[in-house]
């Protein structure tokens, strides 16, 4: 990930950020924010066809599927 971007990012989190490449062109944001049973939010932030995109990989839904009966 360019530098560039996780300079301005951790500046706009107050230092609070924590970047790790998962694999090539995929990056997880450890930032503070958590769902209500304390578990992180997991952002992860990855380049396709030259631009970035910001998603959970599904993990929201998956979190749901604790709750209600997902039927896809």
């Amino acid at each position: 990930m360019n530098q560039e971007i996780i300079k301005n990012l951790n500046t706009q989190f107050n230092g609070r950020l924590g970047v790790a490449e998962k694999r090539p062109e995929v990056w997880q944001l450890f930032l503070p924010f958590y769902h209500e049973d304390g578990d992180m939010i997991e952002i992860y932030v990855q380049k396709e066809n030259n631009r970035w995109k910001i998603c959970d990989h599904a993990m929201a839904v998956m979190r749901l599927s604790y709750v209600y009966d997902i039927d896809t």
